[in-house]
């Protein structure tokens, strides 16, 4: 019995290398600028930056000196800021999610809303698949406004709703 279904399995293996819809593209050569996004041009080449460090590789293609220049500045800047982002973002909620489950006030919600979005504004790393579908640029825009979004939430939360937490029963 072992041997039929080795048999059948072969002969599929078969089937699907000569069958040519099963075969995927070749990879294509057209690179894309990391922080514009502009699609590399066929009379054109982009250079390479390497941003690798013992935990990542990173390598990322450029269309000019100075988008280069943006990209490792960039880079460089989320490594001096990655503690504050984990304070505003991880630090700060949980001790306010504690102290929401403690006091029961909401407050710390309004709270949580403005820390999260201070901690987006500071890092607008929205990750890399975001950064591959619209370019470093657009993804750093897009951060900010989120980030913004995020405090006018708390704001106008706190505005509505926080000046009655401060009024006695």
């Amino acid at each position: 019995m072992n041997s039929t279904i080795t048999n059948d399995t072969q002969e599929k293996r078969a089937e699907q290398d000569t069958d040519d819809s099963n075969l995927l593209p070749e990879e294509s050569e057209v690179h894309l600028c990391h922080w514009c996004h502009r699609i590399e041009e066929e009379n054109e080449n982009f250079s390479i930056i390497d941003l690798s460090d013992e935990e990542k590789e990173k390598k990322f293609y450029y269309c000019s000196q100075e988008h280069e220049q943006r990209i490792t500045k960039f880079y460089n800047y989320l490594e001096k800021v990655r503690s504050v982002f984990y304070v505003f973002v991880l630090l700060i909620p949980l001790v306010l999610i504690v102290l929401l489950v403690i006091f029961y006030n909401w407050l710390f919600i309004y709270i949580l809303f403005i820390s999260l979005g201070i901690g987006i504004i500071i890092h607008p790393m929205l990750g890399e698949s975001t950064i591959k579908g619209i370019g470093l640029k657009n993804s750093l825009i897009l951060g900010i406004v989120f980030g913004v979004i995020f405090v006018v939430i708390g704001v106008t939360l706190f505005v509505i709703n926080g000046w009655t937490i401060f009024r006695p029963n």
